[in-house]
């Protein structure tokens, strides 16, 4: 979901000619809401993750199904870094195409 959703979000608000401070949180609250959607989808009973994991034991670690949870929670902060290069690349751009 923060592939599909966020990095797409972060390419329009880094797009977008508002105070950056503004564009910067309501990429966190993307970035947020994403993760908590993701997460609850991903928990619900018979879910299967990425790679056919058991989406319960990939957001809850339980030492008896498994080490699913140590790929899923260290992933996150990369993919919040994903969507901030994806931010920075468009403000670039959109700099870069208003001073020219």
């Amino acid at each position: 979901m923060e592939l599909v959703i966020g990095v797409p979000v972060a390419l329009l608000l880094g797009l977008v000619p508002a105070p950056k401070r503004v564009r910067l949180i309501l990429l966190a609250l993307v970035w947020y809401v994403c993760l908590a959607a993701q997460t609850a989808w991903l928990a619900r009973p018979e879910r299967t993750g990425f790679g056919g994991v058991d989406g319960l034991a990939a957001v809850q670690f339980n030492p008896d199904q498994g080490s699913a949870a140590l790929t899923y929670w260290p992933l996150q902060p990369v993919l919040a870094l994903l969507m901030l290069g994806a931010f920075s690349l468009a403000d670039r751009f959109r700099r870069r195409r208003t001073s020219a």
